[in-house]
């Protein structure tokens, strides 16, 4: 069984954000989503609460037919390459994509601040959004994963010189847009 102050903690968490939610006592997990500007309208997230880490899975609308999933691993190994906050994963049995990353809690540790929790439920969205164009690129054969990478990073960098550094008003409120916190 996971760590219950901490489950309950995730819970008000999400209450207070005024997230829709549901959660499954028997595999300890709560299920959401959230919309997305990008390639991918949405995605779904999964948080796992276990006894010593909260790990937080976004899950990409979209299953990689088997013929693109070499290039797509290519792909996803680049993007994954210096991420310090999580790693994208491919299912090369289904062709499921999703984006991980956790937050460790040790039992007998203050549970996670909400900036902690905020972070942890943005950066899988931020990161598909980040990167989803260049992905849809190469899961429907229109560009080479490395050039893809690239794109999608050089992106990253113009982002970040534009100075859009603005928050939006409501931290997770309305569509749940994670942009501003990637």
């Amino acid at each position: 069984m996971a760590n219950a102050p901490l489950v309950e903690r995730v819970e008000r968490f999400l209450k207070s954000l005024k997230w829709s939610y549901n959660y499954d006592a028997e595999e300890e997990v709560f299920y959401t989503g959230c919309a997305l500007d990008e390639s991918f309208r949405s995605c779904n997230l999964v948080i796992d609460v276990q006894d010593d880490m909260v790990l937080c899975y976004a899950f990409l609308p979209i299953e990689v037919p088997a013929d693109r999933r070499g290039d797509v691993m290519i792909f996803l190994t680049c993007a994954n390459w210096g991420m310090r906050a999580g790693t994208f994963e491919l299912d090369l049995t289904d062709g499921e994509v999703r984006f991980r990353t956790y937050l460790a809690c040790p039992e007998g540790d203050e549970l996670p601040s909400d900036e902690a929790l905020t972070c942890l439920l943005s950066v899988p969205p931020g990161m598909i959004e980040r990167y989803g164009a260049a992905l849809r690129q190469v899961i429907e054969n229109k560009t080479d994963p490395f050039e893809a990478v690239r794109t999608a990073e050089h992106d990253m960098e113009f982002d970040d010189e534009e100075g859009d550094e603005e928050d939006d008003e409501d931290d997770f409120g309305g569509n749940h847009n994670p942009r501003a916190h990637a």
